[in-house]
């Protein structure tokens, strides 16, 4: 039988649960895929147990094998859509028949609400055992999580997802200068750098400034931000020979988005900067209320008014 409408897949691979080997593919559209004979092996079907071929071999317009018994229709929901999808393989161009991984969990359900219920069939006690031990596993890593890890489309999906930060972050082109980072700022890092108040100084005024303006501000903004700014704003030799930047990092964020929060943030910072005796004071606080994406928060409970660590310790 030919398929109407075989879907084209990007990633494709394999994985482990319960002892049993699936393979899962991720279409080009995102949605993951089990192959046929994964879905039935993870439910504890044998190669050769009977029934075990699917609907599509028969009546599409049917649900598959493991769920086509009548006594599990009453726990199937209406609308629950379990149709076949005609996957082709990547590399050999071969055409798979599966299922959507996220249904997974629903068959799962079907087969204990009816052993709840006392209507299993003998030969499907075993799949409710395994659908048992599924829901357990899966409770702890996702089905989808699984798939994506298997078949390498996390890395898209991570990328993917830097991408949609960025689209709402930053802008495609340059906007007017305007204010951003107000005196206090400045004065405050100079204040507890104990610097001289004196930023046209090149000894300790923009050179130093611009990389505590990055780690301080732009690590912290959003993941990727800094990376991406630095690539839509790269170092440039002017015609003066001297290396410098089109324009400011702040006039590629968006009004709606990185602006609002790059004003947030240094709200914050400015605040912490206040509040703190001393540059290792104000580094300590902003980790804790600023960390970078990434970066584990550190707690210092030695800043804890009432705990004596080497007490404790004793």
């Amino acid at each position: 039988m030919v398929a109407e409408h075989v879907v084209e897949v990007s990633h494709i691979g394999q994985f482990n649960i319960l002892d049993r080997v699936i393979t899962c593919a991720v279409s080009k559209d995102g949605v993951r895929i089990l192959s046929g004979r994964g879905y039935r092996a993870a439910l504890g079907y044998s190669a050769n147990a009977k029934g075990n071929k699917s609907a599509l071999e028969n009546d599409v317009s049917q649900m598959p094998s493991f769920l086509a018994s009548g006594n599990l229709k009453p726990f199937i929901s209406k609308g629950f859509n379990m149709s076949p999808i005609h996957y082709r393989h990547p590399i050999n161009h071969r055409v798979f028949v599966g299922y959507e991984a996220t249904t997974l969990p629903a068959v799962c359900d079907v087969y204990l609400d009816a052993r709840r219920a006392g209507v299993l069939l003998p030969h499907q006690s075993p799949i409710a055992d395994m659908c048992e031990m599924l829901v357990r596993s899966l409770a702890k890593t996702g089905i989808v999580a699984l798939i994506d890890e298997a078949t390498g489309f996390q890395e898209n999906r991570d990328k993917a997802a830097l991408r949609s930060i960025f689209d709402r972050y930053l802008r495609k082109e340059f906007a007017e200068w305007s204010m951003t980072f107000f005196p206090e700022f400045y004065q405050r890092i100079f204040m507890l750098r104990n610097w001289k108040w004196d930023p046209t100084n090149p000894a300790c005024g923009p050179r130093h400034l611009a990389q505590l303006t990055k780690d301080i501000v732009y690590e912290r903004l959003a993941p990727g931000i800094l990376e991406e700014l630095e690539k839509r704003n790269p170092m440039k030799e002017a015609d003066d020979g001297a290396r410098r930047r089109e324009g400011k990092h702040h006039q590629l964020l968006t009004e709606d988005v990185g602006r609002r929060e790059l004003d947030r943030h240094l709200a914050v910072v400015t605040g912490l900067m206040r509040a703190s005796a001393d540059w290792r004071q104000f580094v300590r606080s902003l980790d804790r209320a600023c960390p970078k994406p990434g970066h584990s928060v550190q707690l210092d409970f030695g800043d804890l008014p009432g705990i004596d660590l080497q007490a404790e310790a004793a």
